[in-house]
């Protein structure tokens, strides 16, 4: 008789365990989904493989894109002749977008060998920068600047609604798109601006 009681007080305390237990369980299995899918959407994407010959492709045709555009380094009649890309990459897929940047190459006719960079930009921002080797065919125009020093140029300034311009000479060679320091005629007073054109330059207030 006496285990008989002894056997009914042991399940009714494991009957209330388990009910005490019940809520934590219930909440543990309802969070166990939404965490299957937080860890899901923070898992790297799967890396895809980029040749380097489709690297250098994908440079060689940004660059002749850039070709004497005002603003970018690479001079009017140029031709790229060759792209190096150091290896083969592996990025994150898709690549939403993509850049180069040229440095200044030699200020002459014929071939020459500048340095550029690929940046790749997938949505999550950049994922890669990949340095290049670049050989670029120059024309004899590429020897010549839009401006060169001791150009005549017409300044413009803005103040609000009212443009003042005056006549100005370059201090330096430059292209479209260059700042430049000019002298202004005939007070003398030294400005810096941006050339817009062959024969103006703009001045900001925070250029004077």
């Amino acid at each position: 008789m006496r285990s008989l009681r002894t056997g009914l007080a042991l399940a009714l305390v494991v009957s209330a365990v388990t009910l005490a237990l019940a809520p934590s369980v219930a909440v543990a299995q309802r969070a166990a989904p939404g965490g299957a899918a937080a860890g899901a959407a923070s898992r790297p994407r799967p890396l895809v493989k980029v040749s380097r010959e489709e690297v250098e492709r994908m440079a060689a045709i940004d660059i002749e894109a850039q070709v004497g555009k005002a603003g970018t380094k690479v001079l009017r009649g140029s031709r790229v002749a060759f792209v190096r890309a150091p290896s083969a990459l592996e990025l994150p897929s898709p690549i939403v977008r993509r850049e180069v940047e040229v440095a200044p190459a030699p200020r002459r006719a014929g071939s020459v060998t500048t340095a550029a960079t690929l940046v790749l930009f997938t949505e999550a921002g950049e994922a890669a920068r990949v340095a290049l080797t670049v050989g670029l065919v120059q024309a004899a125009e590429a020897a010549v600047y839009d401006v060169p020093k001791g150009s005549v140029v017409t300044l413009h300034l803005q103040r609000g609604l009212v443009e003042i311009t005056a006549q100005a000479v370059t201090g330096a060679d430059a292209d479209v798109g260059d700042l430049v320091s000019v002298t202004v005629r005939p007070s003398g007073k030294a400005l810096r601006g941006r050339v817009v054109a062959k024969d103006r330059v703009q001045i900001t207030e925070e250029q004077r």
